[in-house]
């Protein structure tokens, strides 16, 4: 992302205090204290909007795009604030403390209003990749195959494992186990069906439309890994992925002419009268 590029983005997303505070309603105060001591990460968080997420691609005509952006970096840029600058949420608003001698409740109420920061944020995140995915050019570039490099890229994903009101942290919390289940359908679809069901996934509307019903059913495979379900039920979901797929030849035209394929249709072998030697297995 040039300069210029670079430039304009910034404008875009640029907000005055008016702006700031009806996101932010606690941020409210007589003066501009709260909104002067956000400026600096106002500034970074607008910094970060190109390099990971819109990249190169012209968003200027995209008027809610914008809007959730600036709403994410409103959003950010205070809980990062409140992180930063000893900001102490009290019963009657902000102050600034430099000490350790503060109530717990104060504390409570700070910790309480940066987690509802943060779980903003992450829905207005998810807002964001929804709309970048249906924005022509963007499935192509490098920031798209970086937040849509799993089939859990939503934050409201984690709830096929059963997660209540789910954050994009619960994603980044999750990932061993998420990637040990890709790890699992990879080897039984292979690896060039997934990199095209992830290049699938980042287009919006998903085509072929195929690919958007196994979606479902390879979140649903996610969701029990993540969520400890034996394994027999696990089998059973590995079994309706594959099922689906083989249904679906033409949308699935990797796997079908895969080693994998292969793999899952060889027949053991027989041992026969003539045989010389006897195998087991």
């Amino acid at each position: 992302m040039d300069k210029k590029d670079y430039e304009k983005l910034a404008a875009l997303l640029a907000v005055d205090k008016e702006y700031f505070e009806s996101v932010v309603p606690a941020a409210k105060s007589a003066g501009n204290d709260i909104w002067m001591q956000t400026q600096a990460a106002l500034a970074y968080a607008v910094s970060l909007v190109g390099p990971r997420i819109t990249g190169g691609i012209d968003i200027s005509g995209n008027a809610p795009l914008i809007g959730a952006l600036k709403q994410m970096v409103c959003l950010d840029a205070m809980r990062d604030t409140v992180a930063e600058r000893d900001l102490i949420l009290t019963a009657n608003g902000f102050g600034v403390v430099s000490n350790a001698n503060v109530a717990p409740a104060s504390r409570e109420r700070t910790a309480a209003f940066a987690d509802s920061l943060s779980r903003s944020s992450s829905r207005r995140m998810d807002d964001i990749i929804d709309m970048m995915r249906a924005t022509k050019g963007w499935a192509d570039t490098p920031q798209a195959a970086t937040l849509i490099c799993s089939p859990v890229f939503l934050a409201r994903h984690m709830a096929f494992a059963g997660k209540p009101k789910p954050v994009r942290d619960d994603i980044r919390a999750a990932a061993p186990l998420i990637a040990e289940a890709e790890t699992a359908i990879i080897m039984a679809v292979g690896r060039e069906q997934w990199e095209a069901f992830l290049a699938a996934l980042r287009h919006s509307p998903v085509e072929p439309a195929e690919m958007a019903a196994w979606h479902l059913k390879v979140l649903r495979y996610i969701g029990g890994r993540l969520a400890g379900l034996n394994h027999h039920t696990m089998q059973a979901l590995m079994r309706e992925l594959l099922r689906y797929a083989e249904g679906n030849p033409d949308a699935f035209a990797p796997y079908m002419g895969s080693a994998e394929y292969e793999a899952n249709h060889s027949e053991p072998y027989r041992n026969a009268k003539e045989d010389t030697a006897y195998f087991f297995g």
